[in-house]
């Protein structure tokens, strides 16, 4: 079933109080030069698209006109967030930390909606909040001309909220939607179309653990649509986009052939299709994904060609 989503009227009022652009334009040469040494190694400035990061924990999403080769807008990743207006931050470099001053729950979360078959306890809408965790993600497509940024708020009581920003390469507000999950790997396409990530299966705090459902979400930026919602346990967090096939792989275990394995599930969206199957944990780090199939390399020496078709348990893609 496909269903129409988008972001509530809290965070669009929070996101719109938050500049994203936070300096003038100035040439890539000058703005390289400000870089610290981890930053510059990860940047690539024939890119119009590039996330830094240094080992004090800030991460950047930079955007520049390579024609011009000049920088035209600097996001610093973890400070202009969309949720930094409900409440002050704690001084801590490791842990992004707002303390609420006792906001109730239906004030934060409004309209919460968690996965079906969840364990979490919630809480009463008139439920006060004490504080509240930020997590982030960021993904840029392969060819580097979309970026699609995730901001998971998470409450004492395991709640938790993402909302997701996706951007050109000029850095312009495509889309903005919300789901009521906490993510844990997302991709962009490279046409900009769609945003896949996983949704993860726990939180833990100390010795305590809240399981819920865990798996991938699909939605088509494009027509506003969640497209892939399946559920899929004790996955890898991350998720791989080739061309218009999404995949993902789940941890390694030992199946019933005493065989340790890991599952990976093809979602075919040209096509309407799911492929999934086992594959050998010898085999996993030499995959090449193809449109019809996969070939496999592994490091026994052995290397053969596997058909979505005829090797793969096939779906109907809902």
């Amino acid at each position: 079933m496909r269903i129409l989503i988008a972001a509530p009227a809290w965070a669009i009022t929070i996101l719109i109080a938050l500049p994203l652009c936070l300096q003038a334009q100035e040439t890539i040469e000058h703005y390289s030069q400000k870089l610290t040494p981890d930053e510059r190694a990860c940047a690539d400035f024939s890119k119009p698209i590039n996330i830094l990061s240094d080992q004090n924990g800030k991460y950047t999403l930079v955007f520049s006109d390579v024609a011009k080769g000049v920088v035209t807008k600097a996001i610093d990743i973890r400070e202009n967030n969309p949720f930094a207006g409900l409440g002050k931050k704690t001084n801590d470099p490791t842990k992004d930390v707002f303390i609420l001053k006792n906001k109730r729950f239906k004030d934060i979360f409004p309209d919460f909606q968690p996965e079906k078959d969840s364990t979490f306890w919630l809480p009463a809408d008139t439920t006060s909040l004490h504080k509240i965790r930020m997590l982030y993600s960021v993904d840029a497509s392969k060819n580097r001309q979309y970026a699609v940024l995730a901001y998971t708020l998470i409450a004492d009581e395991y709640v938790c909220r993402t909302q997701f920003i996706a951007l050109d390469s000029a850095g312009s507000e495509m889309n903005r939607f919300s789901f009521d999950n906490i993510v844990c790997g997302i991709s962009i396409s490279d046409d900009g179309r769609y945003v896949a990530f996983n949704f993860t299966d726990r939180f833990e705090d100390g010795e305590e653990e809240q399981v819920a459902l865990s798996g991938i979400k699909i939605i088509d930026i494009v027509s506003n649509q969640l497209i892939v919602n399946k559920e899929i346990k004790n996955h890898n967090c991350g998720v791989n986009i080739y061309k218009s096939i999404i995949w993902v792989g789940t941890r390694t275990y030992i199946n019933n052939n005493n065989a340790q394995v890991s599952k990976h599930v093809y979602f075919d969206l040209k096509n309407k299709k799911i492929y999934t199957r086992e594959f050998d944990a010898c085999c996993l780090g030499k995959l090449k994904l193809f449109a019809d199939g996969v070939s496999v390399s592994c490091i026994t020496g052995e290397s053969f060609r596997l058909s979505f078709l005829s090797d793969f348990i096939v779906e109907d893609l809902p």
